[in-house]
């Protein structure tokens, strides 16, 4: 990938002077065995930066008021799917792909009703050398399901009120 940055003596209202747009430079051939290992590495890295927005962006939340801006639910999403079709189907495979592993990452985060919170519980669990009882986790759990639909209405209403 390679950067192209180039200055404008008239930029438009709201924008700055400085541009940055994307060059596909082509595609690079590589052996079997090399091509498993770069796409295992750039596969790697995608995951590990993904991890770090999510956590950058949940740290965000509750320090920042601009940060929710940057959220999106299930409406933002059909918008950005629509608009990012119109680039082409790689694009739109690739957003397909960040979406899936957004919600992989999310779901790991240790929170109840999601696979992370039943993680710590698993670990409590060990810890303790006896079952959390059933009735605590369905507590704590339809708390944590009643807290992520709150967060889903409170999205959809933003972007509801962001898109239209």
């Amino acid at each position: 990938m390679e950067y192209v940055v180039r200055g404008r003596l008239n930029p438009p209202d709201g924008q700055g002077n400085l541009g940055v747009s994307l060059l596909n430079m082509g595609v690079e051939r590589l052996g079997f065995a090399k091509a498993i290992y770069e796409g295992a590495k750039s596969a790697g890295l995608t995951v590990y930066f993904v991890a770090v927005n999510i956590w950058d962006v949940i740290s965000k939340l509750f320090t920042s008021q601009d940060a929710a801006s940057g959220v999106s639910g299930p409406v933002g999403i059909v918008v950005i799917a629509r608009q990012t079709s119109e680039l082409g189907i790689i694009f739109f495979i690739q957003l397909l792909a960040m979406i899936s592993l957004n919600l992989t990452v999310l779901n790991l985060i240790p929170f109840p009703a999601l696979d992370g919170g039943k993680i710590i519980v698993v670990a409590l669990e060990r810890l303790m050398g006896r079952a959390v009882p059933e009735r605590a986790t369905i507590a704590v759990n339809s708390v944590g399901l009643l807290l992520l639909a709150i967060i889903l209405v409170l999205v959809t209403i933003q972007d509801v009120n962001r898109f239209f």
